[in-house]
C-alpha cells in the first residue's frame, strides 16, 4: 500500500453518477476472478483440508485490485457506488471488504454443515468454535495481504463505521473487522511510488447484542472531498493519470522515486 484516504458517506451519496452501478460493479468484480465455489476443497477425499489452498482460493488475496475500500456492512451500497465511480473514471478495480466478510460467513457455515454437526443434526459449539478460529485467521491474513497489495486504502466514514455519539475524544468503531483493517493500514509498510503507477447483512441491534467499542485512528488520512472526487471525471478512466491526482494530495510527504519492475 502507498497511501490511505477517507471519504464521508454524504460525499458519495451526493455524487451525480447516473451510470448503472450494479453493472459496473459486476464488470469490475469479473475482471478480478473472485472464486466462490470450493466444495471440492472443504470436502477432500483424504479427509484433511489444505488450509493454505483454501485461503488462497476462497479469499481473493491475489486479485488484480488497485483500491481497498473499508466500509461498514450497512454502507455496502454506498461502497459499491464509490467502487463503480472509481472504476468508470479512474480505471480502478476496487476491493470491497464485504467481499471477504460474506466469504467468511459462508465458509464458516459450509464447514459447520460438514464438520460441526452432532448426531442429532445440531451444531456442536466446540467444533464450530474451532472452525471459526481457522476462518478468522484466514480472513485476517487475506485482509492484510489485500491491503498490502492495493495501492490505495479508502475508509468510508459514516455513522455505521464509527460511533459518532461517542463522548470520547478519539474515533471509535464497534466493528472488529474495521478495527483490524484500519490498524493494518496504519502499521503496514508503505511502498515507494513505483514506475508502475505512472507508466504509459447485519441484523438490527438489540439490547442483548454484544457491542465492543475500539479506538481507531484515521486522523492522518487525506480526506477525499466532493469537489476532489468530482474532478476525477477528468481522468477519463486513465488509471495512471488518476494515480497522479490521488498522490498529489500527499506531496511532498510521499517520495516519488521510480523503481524498475
Amino acid at each position: 500500500m502507498i497511501a490511505p484516504y477517507k471519504i464521508y458517506k454524504e460525499v458519495i451519496d451526493d455524487l451525480d453518477f447516473k451510470e448503472n452501478i450494479d453493472e459496473l460493479y459486476l464488470q469490475a468484480i469479473k475482471e478480478t476472478d473472485i472464486i466462490d465455489e470450493l466444495s471440492h476443497i472443504i470436502s477432500p477425499s483424504g479427509g484433511i483440508i489444505d488450509g493454505d489452498m483454501l485461503q488462497q482460493k476462497w479469499f481473493p488475496g491475489q486479485g488484480n485490485f488497485d483500491v481497498f475500500i473499508s466500509h461498514a456492512h450497512e454502507d455496502r451500497e454506498t461502497a459499491k457506488k464509490l467502487s463503480s465511480y472509481l472504476y468508470r473514471y479512474c480505471g480502478y478495480n476496487c476491493f470491497l471488504d464485504s467481499n471477504v466478510w460474506n466469504s467468511a460467513d459462508k465458509l464458516h457455515s459450509d464447514l459447520d454443515d460438514i464438520y460441526s454437526l452432532d448426531k442429532d443434526g445440531n451444531i456442536n459449539y466446540r467444533k464450530s468454535q474451532y472452525s471459526s478460529l481457522h476462518v478468522h485467521s484466514m480472513l485476517t491474513m487475506a485482509i492484510m495481504d489485500m491491503i498490502d497489495q492495493c495501492d490505495f486504502f479508502i475508509f468510508l466514514e459514516s455513522g455505521y463505521s464509527l460511533d459518532l455519539n461517542s463522548i470520547k475524544s478519539d474515533d471509535r468503531t464497534f466493528s472488529p473487522w474495521l478495527y483490524d483493517e484500519i490498524n493494518i493500514a496504519n502499521k503496514i509498510r508503505r511502498k515507494e511510488v513505483g514506475q508502475r503507477l505512472f507508466s504509459e447483512g447485519t441484523e438490527p441491534i438489540n439490547e442483548n447484542q454484544l457491542r465492543i467499542s475500539r479506538a481507531v485512528d484515521t486522523k492522518s488520512y487525506k480526506v477525499l472531498t466532493k469537489s476532489f472526487v468530482e474532478n476525477l471525471v477528468s481522468c477519463h478512466g486513465d488509471k495512471y493519470e488518476a494515480n497522479r491526482v490521488m498522490l498529489n494530495l500527499y506531496k511532498p510527504s510521499i517520495s516519488f522515486r521510480h523503481r524498475s519492475l
